[in-house]
């Protein structure tokens, strides 16, 4: 694995890093705010910790103070009015770089989404997989993921994937095409 698979800038192994975060007194996110973010920057740089990246956990966008309710990947500009850009300020002023999750595929009923495309979801407007094997879905999130991560000053992006995709992919091929649902050429919604 670090022979073939880890990067190596420049030809040397990566260093250590040490992430902080605030999830485990912010519930992931949802009790986050801009005000709580950059209290809690500052204590580590106050008790002297030295961490390279800050990290912005599930639940940053428009949830319903429910992480799991992903989907509408806007950043709740109710607890972050200057949107994540000014955390991230926040943190490079002072030699941090910043994470963000994101948990794209996962698409929750109610989110803009499953209101707005639900032909890209497998499971349409209940939410469901988004099919990142339909070329317009797939566009549409690496180009608003990517604009996104711009405009905020994000360093680094976080990818998890907490559901199995199985199901909504066997639902959506014909008995004589199974697998084929997951293909990046397809088109199915």
């Amino acid at each position: 694995m670090l022979a073939h698979n880890v990067p190596r800038p420049g030809g040397q192994p990566i260093e250590p890093m040490v992430f902080g975060c605030s999830s485990h007194f912010t519930e992931e996110m949802v009790n986050a705010n801009e005000a709580n973010q950059m209290q809690f920057i500052n204590r580590y740089l106050e008790e002297r910790l030295k961490i390279d990246y800050w990290w912005m956990d599930a639940g940053w966008y428009f949830c319903d103070g429910n992480w799991t309710k992903t989907g509408t990947w806007e950043v709740d500009t109710n607890r972050f009015p200057r949107g994540l850009r000014a955390i991230s300020d926040q943190a490079h002023s002072n030699g941090i770089k910043t994470i963000v999750w994101f948990e794209p595929e996962r698409v929750a009923p109610g989110t803009w989404l499953a209101e707005h495309h639900p032909e890209w979801i497998l499971g349409g407007k209940q939410g469901g997989l988004l099919n990142l094997g339909n070329p317009e879905a797939r566009e549409w999130l690496t180009d608003h993921v990517s604009k996104l991560i711009t405009a905020q000053g994000i360093d680094l992006y976080r990818q998890d994937f907490n559901m199995d995709p199985l199901d909504f992919w066997r639902r959506n091929d014909a008995p004589d095409r199974q697998g084929i649902t997951e293909s990046p050429r397809s088109r199915s919604s």
